[in-house]
């Protein structure tokens, strides 16, 4: 499955039975019929399109009709990370999608990089942390699962190696730059980008993507 596909059925988990559906006329009508919105059947669609685009074409004007406000939003957001991520198509483009930036980790990925770094750190201690605040903050939110950009973690492991055996220092005290391409993606300074020159690129505050509200539950 695909992280994009991943995305997709994190905010609508109902969908997944209906993923292969289109294979069949009747069941692609079926499916759709038993959806109750337009919203949903939007985003059946374009689930649709994701795990085959060459049978399944995705008519962008759906967005317009049927999606607003963070719904639209994630819907942007997960089309981009398709692209980005699951074709060859952008490969060679130097424009920087930050939120659908393959440098991005969920917790147990982060995780697997903090043990990877030498550091005692699994997901269940960084679900602990996360709860008690004491874990590094992440930058984006898209339907409730929390991500980091490469550049925070990179930031945080050095953090943690550097005062594993001394005094504590708050991370929020803890700055870096490792070379002199970096900006700053808060206005805390905690998390840096890292770019190329003359690249383009878009930069987004962290955003929470509501898209969970009102839908149905399992």
């Amino acid at each position: 499955m695909s992280k994009t596909i991943g995305l997709l059925l994190s905010a609508y988990p109902y969908l997944e039975d209906k993923m292969n559906a289109y294979d069949n006329v009747f069941m692609h009508d079926e499916a759709l019929r038993a959806l109750e919105t337009e919203e949903e059947r939007t985003f059946l669609r374009m689930l649709w399109f994701f795990k085959s685009p060459k049978e399944n074409s995705f008519d962008i004007n759906l967005l317009y009709q049927h999606l607003i406000g963070e719904k639209l939003a994630f819907a942007l957001d997960l089309i981009a990370h398709y692209f980005r991520n699951d074709t060859y198509l952008l490969q060679g483009s130097s424009h920087k999608l930050i939120l659908s930036s393959t440098e991005y980790f969920s917790q147990s990925e982060f995780a697997r990089e903090l043990i990877s770094a030498g550091l005692d750190y699994n997901q269940a201690k960084v679900a602990t942390y996360r709860k008690r605040g004491k874990f590094v903050e992440e930058d984006v939110i898209i339907s409730g699962v929390p991500y980091w950009s490469k550049g925070t973690v990179e930031n945080y492991i050095d953090y943690l190696r550097l005062y594993k055996d001394s005094d504590y220092k708050p991370y929020a005290d803890y700055t870096v730059e490792k070379t002199p391409g970096y900006i700053s993606g808060k206005e805390r300074g905690s998390v840096e980008y890292k770019v190329k020159p003359n690249d383009s690129f878009t930069i987004d505050t962290p955003v929470e993507y509501d898209v969970n509200k009102n839908n149905k539950k399992q």
